[in-house]
């Protein structure tokens, strides 16, 4: 009897420690799932979250004069805090808004860079242009009437309404002036009456000295530049939100007519007599990217057969990398 008792609490011991053993495995099974559970939800939330961040990337400005801090877009109005509120038709500035933008956004990528480079840029106009006709260089200059290789920037195709550029074209101007002093033979880029010698250059070069430009004193100051003939064409682009925006800041009034044309720091590769420096005009009709096929010397004389024909009036902007 003694024995089956015991028979019988030990069955009793083994049942109980099977059900403690079944319910504890149910509940770390739950505790798994649930837990599997919370990652899956924790790892949905941060995609979310990043998918949301990367779509968000521009941080709203506070005490500033524009909309958004940095991270500057194309249509965007720069003012000299660094603050930019896009542009949009329906777009109203106070008079000190106004008065302190300083230039439009009109490209961000990696398609103007010169060589191999990757890098992303970001350009803007500024909004005052030369009032005056100017010249490319003077007659008296010695980049006068010279080839430079290393500054042509030629087109081969349009696409899409858009010029495509050779492959060795160089669509960086920032350096065009030092690649004009750097060619052989010429020694007059800087120093006394080099602005007079290359006075399109020179505006841009300058351009925090004019009255105009509004970046006197701002970390915006330096680094503006007579665009290429690949970065002037990004202008006319996006020309309608460049001039509405530019009009609505009451900065210079982009000249549409036809013989009004603005000059780039870039030349065209030409086996005629003149050598051509590159130009556009923003007609809206009729208008040309590059003076590839009409001799326009650095003066602003159209040629021939040997014979001045006109003079047309060549104006000169600025831009620079935001």
């Amino acid at each position: 009897m003694k024995k089956v008792v015991l028979s019988l609490i030990v069955v009793l011991i083994i049942a109980v420690a099977a059900g403690c053993s079944g319910t504890t495995g149910a509940d770390n099974g739950d505790d798994s799932k649930d837990s599997s559970t919370s990652s899956s939800s924790s790892s949905s939330s941060s995609s979310s979250s990043s998918s949301s961040s990367s779509t968000n990337t521009r941080k709203t400005a506070t005490n500033k004069l524009g909309q958004y801090e940095g991270a500057y877009l194309t249509g965007d109005i720069v003012f000299s805090d660094g603050s930019a509120t896009p542009y949009s038709e329906n777009l109203t500035l106070t008079d000190e808004q106004k008065a302190a933008a300083i230039a439009i956004i009109f490209y961000k990528g990696t398609d103007l860079n010169s060589g191999d480079s990757t890098k992303t840029r970001t350009l803007g106009v500024g909004l005052y242009h030369t009032e005056a006709p100017v010249m490319w260089c003077s007659d008296e200059a010695d980049g006068f009437d010279r080839n430079i290789e290393t500054i042509i920037c030629n087109q081969f195709k349009k696409e899409n309404g858009k010029y495509v550029f050779q492959m060795n074209a160089d669509k960086d101007g920032s350096d065009n002036l030092e690649q004009i002093e750097a060619f052989e033979g010429i020694d007059d880029t800087t120093g006394e009456g080099a602005a007079d010698c290359y006075p399109a250059f020179y505006f841009a070069k300058n351009y925090k000295d004019k009255e105009g430009s509004r970046v006197k004193n701002t970390e915006y100051e330096d680094g503006w530049y007579l665009p290429s003939s690949a970065e002037i064409c990004e202008i006319y682009y996006t020309f309608a939100t460049v001039q509405a925006a530019c009009n609505l800041c009451n900065g210079s009034e982009f000249r549409t007519a036809y013989r009004d044309r603005y000059w780039t720091s870039s030349q065209s590769f030409s086996n005629n007599v003149n050598v051509l420096a590159d130009i556009i005009t923003f007609n809206q009709v009729s208008w040309d990217c590059t003076s590839s096929d009409k001799n326009i010397d650095q003066n602003g004389l159209e040629w021939e057969n040997g014979q001045q024909v006109y003079k047309d009036n060549y104006y000169a902007l600025a831009i620079r990398e935001f």
